[in-house]
């Protein structure tokens, strides 16, 4: 049986939806080319996952001066532990990633790239033999970094911060403004346990420094520490910064 028949040129097709393109993050799979050992950051189930600030539930505490204030990182040498730090600094609701800086040691430079993935600032410091010089002068740059600014916060390494970390700083901000006689606030209790510190409401005054996860003045700051740092502040924070010629700062 043999049949012919004509075909219009053209064919009417069928509307299909593109393919939706595969999400890359081609900047951190680039630096885990680069860089072993960064196990969760580098996790082939997460290496794609775009890294990025929390936004604000509450739209009311927009303006609050919390958000205009530095943050500064210092990282040490356990490079899993400052990608922690970075992440749960990302996750505070309502962060300004252009307001963080990563001051980190001249011998690692790779945490300079590190904080790019994250949006955030990097300067490098002199190498150190010790991590309180290199504390110092972190402190230091961060000053010089952001030298318009009235307060900073300083984040030590190997930190997990609080999501409630900022939204405590903005709190206690007014108080730390209102006393000249307060060092500084710290987000870190040692003695924070239940049983010692359960009440959540109370924000205590002590005269130790425990340090960690601070937030400074810079009139206090240039007037008792830039340049007298290793003087008074050559020991880690916990074992107490003791401003030598000012014993009415606490």
């Amino acid at each position: 049986m043999k049949e012919s028949f004509c075909l219009p040129y053209n064919f009417k097709g069928t509307d299909v939806p593109p393919t939706p393109k595969s999400k890359r993050n081609e900047a951190r799979r680039e630096f885990c080319k680069k860089y072993d050992g960064y196990e969760h950051l580098c996790d082939p189930a997460a290496v794609d996952e775009t890294l990025k600030g929390v936004e604000l539930v509450d739209r009311s505490h927009t303006n609050d001066v919390i958000y205009k204030v530095p943050i500064v990182i210092i990282p040490g040498v356990n490079h899993n532990a400052i990608v922690r730090t970075m992440e749960t600094t990302l996750m505070q609701p309502g962060i300004k990633p252009n307001m963080v800086l990563v001051a980190y040691d001249e011998n690692f430079p790779e945490y300079g790239e590190l904080s790019t993935l994250f949006g955030f600032h990097n300067i490098s410091v002199k190498a150190s033999t010790t991590y309180e010089d290199v504390l110092n002068k972190a402190i230091e740059a961060g000053w010089d970094y952001f030298d318009s600014k009235d307060h900073i916060i300083i984040i030590e390494e190997e930190l997990i911060l609080a999501p409630d970390f900022l939204s405590f700083m903005q709190q206690c901000l007014s108080v730390l403004d209102s006393d000249p006689s307060i060092l500084a606030v710290s987000g870190w209790n040692y003695n924070g346990y239940d049983v010692t510190s359960g009440d959540r409401e109370v924000v205590y005054r002590v005269e130790e420094f425990p340090g960690l996860a601070f937030m400074l003045r810079r009139n206090v700051v240039e007037k008792y520490m830039l340049g007298k740092l290793s003087k008074c502040c050559h020991k880690r924070v916990w074992d107490h910064w003791i401003l030598t010629d000012e014993a009415g700062m606490r």
